[in-house]
């Protein structure tokens, strides 16, 4: 927003109460891109009420439905594919390399938007989703699931990405938090449902390859009305001389003209930088354990150096050669965006921290059948999704979004508290539960508010790199806590092991670490096998826990100076 003083009411450019944007200019104004230009087109095709926007509202619709239903189930197969080829500890690699991944390709696929339009960019991502889990359904070894998973990742967050731009691009300020809320709405139906899936799959002999193929075919199903939609209005928008940079059909530049200009607008020399750089510093986190020497082994080193190298290098680049920077200085000066992103990325480096083993450790310490687990596992989505929508209309309601945010802090601090008491014999039923519905609750509050604060601090040209880089900054925070996590789980989990369980081989200890199911499986709850598992894992996520609500409690503060009021 524009004012820090948190008794103004910061009014917006336009007062319409529909349209594309209602968001206030920026101090420099950038010209505005084709992608925007054919947004504010087909919204002005389409028309309010008319047959066409209910066709695409209901397209929007089905595919905030199915990508909710895939989130709710291949999510859990994660465990389950790297215990099948003996890695579990992999899971920190794959989230941290889907971190980082997601979040340098985010900038891409807005710039993309931007500079063609929002049907070409969904394209682009159902093609990536498609092929990821193609690759997955087939993989023979651990390193296809990698690749698999982070091309299916990328197209799942350039889904959300697309989808969560046109919101934005077609409804008011005041009602933004509900809107993007509503989106992921579809998750409190298919927690349950894609629980019910999963654990049909889970228990099927790699019964996971069906869970992740079923997806290649229903993704480009459900996004083919969307589609139409969107390439009807937009030939209709043509011709009716609403888009004239479209007058010519023709280009007379080269197409090594063409493929140069769009590295240029999209800066993808400094997405590379970005990305190579991010990769080289934290992937070593999780594969120092495994190479020779660990960190003392040359390559680790080297891998740390290059990339601290490449991050100065991207910001000399971004500073002083970029012609169109993937962080325009307009927006890095804006105050409300840099307290929005410097929250949320503690926001997500504290849950991944906590996250990323955490399902696995639940999965061990109690005696839940798969569905129970599965279940348990959608407390926190579901409450994420409801409370979304609640926080939503009570910013609605009362045009505040920064007290529901602190407040909604304090809630999620306390359940992370709760997530350290409720650990060995303290790790009931009901206190696992109330972690989840704690910081599903204060987390609701919590991105809800910095999601709209962003967004209300920029013009709707800026919307769609608003929204990428606050995801590519938080997405880089998570990241950075599955990296700490894989570091502290590779380095502790084993010894534990081998401290709690000294009667056992080296070869059994070996197999309990690398699969979860082997543990599940061969010993029964409350055998002394297991009674020593537990508790190797009760001391290997401890720190986990507590450095997730030191930093959780570290993002307080940063909220002061967002505008206490939205604009009405």
């Amino acid at each position: 927003m524009a004012s820090p003083d948190d008794r103004k009411v910061v009014q917006p450019a336009s007062t319409s109460s529909h349209g594309p944007s209602e968001s206030p200019p920026s101090d420099v104004e950038a010209p505005q891109q084709r992608g925007v230009t054919r947004i504010e087109a087909l919204y002005k095709v389409l028309g309010k009420g008319a047959l066409g926007v209910w066709v695409f509202y209901v397209a929007i619709a089905a595919i905030c439905y199915l990508t909710g239903l895939e989130g709710s189930t291949t999510g859990r197969y994660t465990p389950i594919v790297t215990s099948a080829f003996n890695d579990h500890s992999a899971l920190a690699t794959i989230a941290t390399a889907e971190g980082i991944m997601t979040a340098v390709c985010k900038p891409f696929i807005a710039k993309v938007a931007d500079i063609t339009s929002r049907q070409h960019a969904y394209l682009v991502v159902t093609t990536l989703y498609v092929l990821g889990f193609v690759i997955i359904a087939s993989a023979r070894n651990i390193t296809a699931v990698c690749i698999g998973r982070v091309l299916s990742t990328l197209g799942s967050a350039g889904l959300d990405l697309i989808t969560d731009i046109i919101v934005a691009d077609l409804t008011p300020l005041q009602w933004r938090g509900v809107m993007t809320a509503l989106t992921s709405a579809p998750y409190i139906i298919n927690a349950y449902v894609g629980s019910e899936i999963a654990t049909h799959f889970i228990d099927m002999k790699n019964g996971w390859r069906w869970g992740y193929g079923m997806f290649c075919i229903m993704i480009p199903s459900v996004m083919t009305p969307a589609l139409c939609v969107l390439f009807w209005a937009d030939r209709k928008a043509q011709r009716q001389g609403l888009l004239s940079f479209s007058a010519s059909p023709y280009d007379t530049r080269s197409f090594f003209q063409l493929v140069r200009e769009f590295a240029i607008q999209i800066d993808l020399f400094g997405l590379l930088l970005l990305g190579f750089a991010w990769s080289l510093i934290f992937l070593p986190f999780t594969l120092a354990k495994n190479a020779k020497g660990g960190y003392d082994n040359p390559s680790m080193i080297a891998m740390l150096c290059v990339g601290f190298v490449l991050l100065i290098g991207f910001g000399i680049w971004e500073k002083f050669f970029a012609r169109v920077p993937m962080m325009p200085k307009r927006i890095l000066t804006n105050r409300t965006f840099q307290m929005a992103v410097t929250i949320d990325i503690f926001y997500f480096m504290s849950g991944t921290l906590r996250s990323t083993y955490y399902s696995s450790y639940v999965y061990i310490v109690t005696n839940w059948n798969t569905r129970q687990w599965n279940y348990f596992l959608t407390t926190e989505t579901v409450g994420l999704c409801v409370f979304g929508i609640c926080a939503g209309l009570l910013q609605r309601a009362t045009h505040r979004y920064k007290w529901i945010q602190l407040t909604g802090i304090c809630i999620r601090m306390l359940g992370m508290g709760i997530t350290i008491y409720a650990r060995g014999p303290n790790a009931t039923t009901v206190a696992l539960v109330w972690t989840q519905i704690l910081i599903s609750m204060g987390g609701a509050c919590s991105v809800v508010g910095t999601r709209v604060a962003s967004q209300g601090s920029v013009p709707h040209q800026d919307l769609a790199t608003v929204i990428a880089l606050l995801s590519l900054w938080t997405k880089l925070g998570g990241a950075m806590g599955s990296a700490i996590a894989g570091a502290v789980w590779t380095g502790n989990m084993l010894p534990n092991m081998e401290r709690e369980l000294p009667q056992v081989s080296q070869t059994i200890l070996k197999s309990l670490y690398a699969s979860i199911t082997t543990v599940k499986t061969k010993y029964a709850f409350g055998s002394e096998v297991r009674n020593g598992v537990i508790r190797a894992y009760d001391k290997t996520v401890l720190p986990l826990f507590v450095s997730s609500l030191c930093i959780s409690k570290s993002f307080r503060s940063p909220t002061l100076p967002f505008p206490v009021r939205m604009a009405r």
